[in-house]
């Protein structure tokens, strides 16, 4: 049995407790969080079988071989870090750092154990489909991001470190070489544009004042291009030299879930050793895509 406690036991708290009771072989042992009323909440969905603690120090001394971190990111490196000098495993929501000191700090930390991020898309079955069709011989031209949604803007965090891990764990799960060209961004959106491949384009557009929810990804190159829908749960494939009868769309069941997926590559591999698909590699590859070449504008 794979014993887990989880810190923070908000909204994204919730939703991965959810997901771990239903996993065999694992056990949420104990929850962390300063409020006694979220607490309660997420210790109902366990039917009260759980220890709860108002601190995340209490949380460090339970006989638990893994932690999940859901607090506001301003804890995310300091928690981890403790967790992982205990000999913990770490699930770390995202971001898992704002900042290239923070980031190093966190990848220097007890290297032999298990850390990876929920960079959940990277488990998507159509990303998985799409990075299989692609294959290791894709030269992409352009590649369009946009991932929107109408959403309360936060306090804690702007749109860009809520938003732009997901579209950027994707393109770093998919291509090898990526580099950051420039960035437009305020509270609630971002404009980004990136270099992938030798001379192929990116652009990744987010926001949280759109009034339409749209996660897709368009990637195009010289023969052949891919569409990743993931509202309507869809890709689709073209090839070009065969337009009429060139595109499909394969049906592709969601089991296990992504969230579920990740989770379990995550007890996996803290059980193993073995490296996560989202682990220190990609955490460092996408913390310092999105610290790197940043235009801020207040909006």
């Amino acid at each position: 049995m794979f014993r887990i406690g989880v810190s923070g036991c908000g909204y994204w708290g919730s939703t991965l407790v959810r997901t771990l009771r239903e996993m065999e072989d694992v056990r949420v042992e104990a929850i962390a969080d300063p409020d006694p009323e979220a607490r309660r909440r997420v210790a109902s969905l366990l039917n009260g079988d759980v220890k709860t603690h108002a601190s995340f120090d209490c949380l460090l001394g339970d006989r638990i071989d893994g932690i999940v971190v859901a607090t506001p990111p301003a804890f995310h490196v300091e928690q981890a870090v403790a967790a992982l000098h205990k000999g913990k495993a770490v699930f770390l929501e995202k971001p898992p750092a704002t900042s290239l000191s923070d980031l190093e700090l966190l990848l220097a930390t007890a290297p032999g154990q298990t850390l990876m991020c929920d960079y959940v898309f990277c488990y998507n079955p159509l990303i998985k489909l799409v990075k299989k069709e692609l294959g290791d011989d894709f030269v992409p031209v352009t590649v369009r991001c946009d991932w929107t949604n109408w959403g309360i803007v936060r306090s804690d965090v702007d749109a860009w470190w809520n938003i732009a891990p997901h579209p950027l764990s994707v393109l770093v799960f998919l291509f090898k070489q990526i580099q950051m060209t420039g960035c437009y961004r305020g509270n609630g959106f971002a404009d980004a544009q990136l270099k992938v491949g030798e001379n192929g384009f990116a652009s990744i557009f987010i926001s949280w004042f759109h009034p339409m929810k749209i996660r897709k990804i368009e990637i195009v190159g010289a023969r052949r291009s891919v569409i990743f829908d993931d509202v309507g749960r869809k890709v689709w494939l073209i090839k070009h030299d065969d337009l009429n009868g060139g595109i499909s769309s394969p049906n592709i069941e969601y089991k296990p879930m992504p969230l579920e997926a990740a989770l379990r590559d995550f007890v996996a591999c803290a059980k193993t050793g073995r490296e996560p698909v989202a682990g220190r590699e990609m955490i460092e590859r996408v913390t310092k895509l999105m610290v790197e070449k940043r235009k801020e504008e207040n909006v």
